[in-house]
Formats: structure tokens, sequence, C-alpha cells
């Protein structure tokens, strides 16, 4: 379990003008991410999308995303789906009990979803959460996903799996114009101008 150092977590937050504890939470995201991308079981089959894909993957995190959103990436059977995200289930709260979360019980597991809220403690002492939503009924992307390489000052893994960016900036500017929230006119932002 990787320790975060309070006065490293509030230098980098006042010097980057972001929330110490948001930041916290980014940078927990980050090494949640690696799992996916690094773990030889589940590399290649989930697929990032939503405002963390397009903050981490196409900028250098204008707007700091918490939350993973993902598509499970295979062209299988549902029997076969139904077998490897059993497999999955069990890799993802192994990995997450060892890097010290806990797995809240009000997470949800349906047939469509798997959306795991994981509690922790955070550097200042306080309770907090991250959301790992797994989503098993978009199984095949439209367009081949891309390994981004990441180059942003404050995230250091190598690359991540994630939407093409086609299919990123209609997901956003379908989010936009189905919910309206202040975080996806933000984003649509960001893509109109960069």
């Amino acid at each position: 379990m990787r320790n975060y150092n309070l006065r490293d977590l509030t230098n980098i937050a006042q010097y980057n003008k972001f929330n110490r504890d948001t930041l916290e939470k980014v940078f927990r995201l980050s090494e949640l991410l690696k799992l996916f991308n690094e773990n030889e079981e589940l590399k290649g089959k989930y697929v990032l999308k939503g405002g963390t894909a397009i903050n981490l993957c196409l900028f250098d995190f204008p707007r700091l995303s918490v939350d993973i959103d993902m598509n499970f990436n295979s062209n299988s059977s549902k029997e076969e789906m139904l077998e490897m995200r059993e497999l999955h289930r069990k890799l993802i709260s192994a990995f997450v009990a060892l890097d010290g979360y806990t797995i809240d019980p009000k997470s949800r597991f349906t047939f469509t979803l798997d959306s795991y809220l994981l509690k922790y403690t955070n550097a200042a002492g306080s309770r907090d959460n991250i959301k790992i939503e797994l989503n098993y009924s978009n199984r095949i992307q439209i367009l081949e996903p891309v390994n981004y390489k990441l180059s942003s000052q404050i995230i250091n893994n190598e690359s991540i799996l994630a939407l093409n960016k086609v299919e990123l900036y209609g997901s956003k500017i379908a989010a936009l114009i189905g919910r309206t929230t202040s975080r996806d006119i933000f984003d649509v932002f960001q893509l109109i101008n960069k």
C-alpha cells in the first residue's frame, strides 16, 4: 500500500491550485488504474471512459475527475463474460484490500454494472471514498480503443487504454445534453477550445 504524505500532498496541491484531498483521490485513482493496465488478466479487458478519460488522456488535468468509469472490452459470449467477470471481481477485491481499501456495503453489483464504492482513510485522517464503475452492457466499442501515453505533471502512469477520442467527445456531448452538470459544461468547453 502506498503511503501519502500530508505535507507533500499539501505542497503539490498548493502549487497546482488543487484541493489537497481531491488531489490525493486522483493519486489513488491513478494507482487503481495501474491494476487494469498492468495485471495480465485485466489488461485490455477494460476501457476507460468519461470525464476521467478526457482529463487524464487528452488534457493535463484542467479538472480533477475523481471516479473511474470503464467498459468491459471483450467480444465474448455472455457465458464467457460472466466467467471472466467473476474472476475479475475476485482480483479487484483482493487488490483493493491489499491497498488498504474496504468495499462499502453500498456498492452495487447488477447484471450490467459493478459499482464499487471503496472506502479509505486519507492522509489527513478523514474517511473518503473512490467509485469504480465497470459497465458490462457496452462490451464492443465503435472505434478501436486507444492506448494513451500520459504526460501529466501529477500522474506518472505510462499509459492507459481508453475510448477513442471521437467516442470520448461524443459521449461527453451526449452527457451534457442529457444531464447538463457543471463538469460536463467544463469538459465540453475544454474539448472545443483545445
